[in-house]
């Protein structure tokens, strides 16, 4: 269970095995919200949803040339201690 800051409580269901430890299915679930924020950013701000197919090596290609720039913004990022996402 997570309560936003509007508020609004997200609960999550997991089909993991019982024995997994409850620190671990946090630690997991917080790393989907990190995956989901870089999909967005990706989509948002570099076109990788842009991308109109054709071939699967030319969309392979589109993606790790994203994902380039992406670890390339991100490490600018750390590196001046930026705090707010990539704007337009």
């Amino acid at each position: 269970m997570r309560m936003n800051s509007d508020g609004e409580i997200k609960y999550m269901l997991s089909n993991a095995p019982e024995d997994i430890p409850f620190l671990e299915l946090v630690r997991v679930s917080q790393l989907r919200w990190i995956i989901e924020q870089l999909f967005q950013e990706g989509k948002s701000y570099l076109g990788l949803d842009e991308y109109e197919m054709r071939s699967y090596p030319g969309l392979h290609r589109h993606m790790a040339l994203v994902n380039v720039v992406m670890h390339f913004l991100l490490t600018v990022r750390i590196e001046f201690g930026l705090k707010k996402t990539i704007s337009p």
